[in-house]
C-alpha cells in the first residue's frame, strides 16, 4: 500500500509543470473529491448562489475529480487552488503534497455506508470477512474506512479488501458482475440507490469513528503563502454557505436534489444525517486530528505519524463570515 501511495504521489509530482498555481485576480478553481458528494456540492452551491462572489471572487469553477489522490494531482500541476475532498486526504500533505488542510468541514462519518447489492446474501458487518468493496481510489476516504473495517472488528489486514475504482458507475458494474462485493459511498448516493432497489445499506461509519475528519477544505501551499487573504476569502465564502445551508433545509435539499441528479426524499435523509456534523467555523478537534494521524501509519500510508503541522494549516479558523 505504502508504494502504490508513493507512486501515485510521485506520478504527480512528475506530471506537473509547476507547482504555482495559475491565479488570475479573483477568479479561483475548487476541487471537489467526487461529483456526487452531498458535503462536496457546497462547493457549488457557494457558487451559484453568490457566497463566494461576497467574499471577492467573481469567477469560481468546481472541477469534479473521482478521488482524493486525483484532486491532489491537480492541486500539483496548479489546476486548482482549492479542494474540497475527503478527511483521508490529510495524508497528502503529510508526504509532500502541494497543499495543506486549512479547515474542518465535518466530523464523525454519519454520511459514509457499506451498500451492499439488495439481493446479497450479506446481512450484517460479520459476513464481510473476506470480501471485497469497492472504493474510489487509494488513499481516499472511503479506501481509509473499508480498510478501517478490519481494526474495528478487530480482524486482521486484508480480511476486507478495497478495490480502487474510480467513479459511481464502474462500482456498480462490478457489483452486477460480481467482482466486488459492494462498496464505500456517501449516503446520498446510498439512499438514492436503495430507493431504486438497487442496493441495501448495511454498516454506517459514525458511531465505530467518533473523533474524525470526515470533510474538508485543502489549499495550495503557494496560495497560502503568497496570498492568505484569498485562503481567507475562500473560507468565508464556504462557511457562509454552509451557514445558509443549515438556515434553508428545504431550498438545500431542492439544490442538491437536482445537482446530484437525485430525488428530494434521498437528499432529505442526507441533510437531517449530515448537517448536524458540519462545523460552523472549521476549527481542527485536536482529538481528530491525532487519530487520523496514528491511522495512516496503521493503515500503511505513512511509515511514520505524521505531526499536525503536517498535515493541516490552523490559522485560517475559527473562520468569521
Amino acid at each position: 500500500m505504502k508504494r502504490i501511495f508513493a507512486a501515485l504521489l510521485a506520478g504527480a509530482l512528475a506530471s506537473a509543470s509547476s507547482a504555482v498555481p495559475a491565479l488570475a485576480g479573483d477568479s479561483i478553481a475548487i476541487g471537489k473529491g467526487q461529483a456526487f458528494v452531498f458535503s462536496f456540492t457546497a462547493a457549488d452551491l457557494g457558487a451559484e448562489k453568490g457566497f463566494f462572489k461576497k467574499y471577492g471572487f467573481d469567477d469560481v469553477k468546481v472541477v469534479n475529480f473521482t478521488g482524493d489522490g486525483k484532486v491532489q494531482q491537480a492541486m500539483i500541476a496548479g489546476d486548482i487552488q482549492f479542494a474540497i475532498t475527503g478527511g483521508g486526504g490529510l495524508a497528502f500533505p503529510a508526504k509532500g503534497a502541494s497543499s495543506k488542510t486549512v479547515a474542518a468541514l465535518s466530523g464523525a462519518p454519519y454520511n459514509m455506508w457499506v451498500a451492499v447489492p439488495e439481493d446479497s446474501p450479506i446481512k450484517n458487518v460479520a459476513d464481510l470477512k473476506g470480501k471485497k468493496l469497492a472504493v474510489s481510489s487509494t488513499g481516499s476516504l472511503t479506501d481509509w474506512l473499508a480498510k478501517r473495517i478490519n481494526n474495528i472488528e478487530n480482524w486482521p489486514a486484508d480480511t476486507v479488501t478495497a478495490v480502487p475504482m474510480g467513479g459511481l458507475q464502474p462500482r456498480l458494474s462490478a457489483m452486477k458482475t460480481g467482482q466486488i462485493d459492494g462498496m464505500v459511498m456517501a449516503a446520498e448516493v446510498v439512499y438514492a440507490l436503495h430507493e431504486k432497489g438497487v442496493v441495501r445499506p448495511l454498516y454506517n461509519f459514525g458511531k465505530a469513528i467518533p473523533n474524525f475528519i470526515t470533510t474538508a477544505a485543502f489549499a495550495h501551499k503557494d496560495v497560502i503563502e503568497k496570498n492568505p487573504d484569498m485562503v481567507k476569502r475562500f473560507l468565508q465564502g464556504l462557511f457562509a454557505t454552509m451557514q445558509w445551508m443549515r438556515e434553508h433545509r428545504q431550498e438545500t435539499v431542492e439544490f442538491m436534489a437536482t445537482k446530484l441528479k437525485s430525488t428530494p426524499t434521498a437528499i432529505g435523509r442526507t441533510y437531517d444525517d449530515q448537517m448536524p456534523s458540519f462545523s460552523k467555523d472549521g476549527t481542527f478537534d485536536p482529538k481528530a486530528v491525532e487519530f487520523m494521524a496514528q491511522s495512516f501509519v496503521d493503515m500503511g500510508l505513512i511509515d511514520h505519524k505524521p505531526k499536525p503541522e503536517e498535515m493541516i494549516d490552523a490559522r485560517f479558523v475559527p473562520v468569521k463570515y
